[in-house]
Parts: structure tokens; C-alpha cells; sequence
């Protein structure tokens, strides 16, 4: 079996503790007059999450939506869902990557050639 998303939701969650953290200190930083500028470089970093969430139905599978919506309310994350079994024609992760930059399908290669990312990859065994 696969371990499902739970791995995941740690991982962004702590990226966000971590990021939080950074602000902090900024924050404190700045009533110091002290500069800042080579954390706001890492806080644009904390920042580029990208979270492909597939699974059948959003009202039945979509766990951690409340987590989800506070990382996207935060702009910390971007999520890209893919729920097979809510439409008429099924969307799978697959067509829902193409789909999320406007149809180049270019998301993850730029978030990994450019932006230097990382992609982990959650799901059932026999996916």
C-alpha cells in the first residue's frame, strides 16, 4: 500500500513553520534597521509549493482541504486537483498538470529546472 498523503501535508507543514519562522525574524529584524534582503530570497523559495492532488471524489477523498486552503490563503502553496469521478469526463493528475499553466503543461519542468524544485510523488501501490 501506499502511505497517501499524510508524508506530504507534514512536509509542506513544516516548510510553512519554517517559513513563518523566517518572517519573524525579518519582521524583528527590520525594527532593528537590520537588512533583510537575503531572507525575503528564501521566504519567495518557502513559498513555491506545488501540491497535485488526484483522487475519485472531492467530497469523499479531499483530506486536509482545511490545511490546504490555509496554505493557499497564506500563498504558500498552489494546488493543483484532479478529481477523477466529479465530472462527466474523468480528470486525472495527468490532463490536470497540462491544464494548470494554461495547456503548456509546463508546471513541473519549470518548477524543477528552473526554480531548482523537488517533486515527491504519494499514492496506492498499485497507481
Amino acid at each position: 500500500a501506499g502511505t497517501g498523503i499524510a508524508p506530504l501535508r507534514s512536509l509542506l507543514m513544516e516548510r510553512e513553520a519554517r517559513r513563518l519562522a523566517k518572517v519573524g525574524n525579518a519582521s524583528f529584524a527590520n525594527t532593528n534597521g537590520h537588512n533583510d534582503s537575503c531572507i525575503s530570497n528564501n521566504q519567495q523559495d518557502e513559498k513555491d509549493n506545488i501540491l497535485v492532488f488526484g483522487s475519485r471524489k472531492k467530497s469523499m477523498d479531499f483530506y486536509y482541504e482545511s490545511n490546504w486552503d490555509e496554505l493557499i490563503n497564506n500563498q504558500s502553496l498552489r494546488l493543483v486537483p484532479a478529481f477523477s469521478q466529479d465530472q462527466k469526463h474523468k480528470l486525472y493528475v495527468q490532463r490536470a498538470l497540462r491544464e494548470a499553466d494554461g495547456g503548456s503543461g509546463a508546471l513541473i519542468v519549470h518548477h524543477i529546472l528552473e526554480r531548482n524544485g523537488a517533486v515527491y510523488i504519494a499514492g496506492g501501490s498499485k497507481m
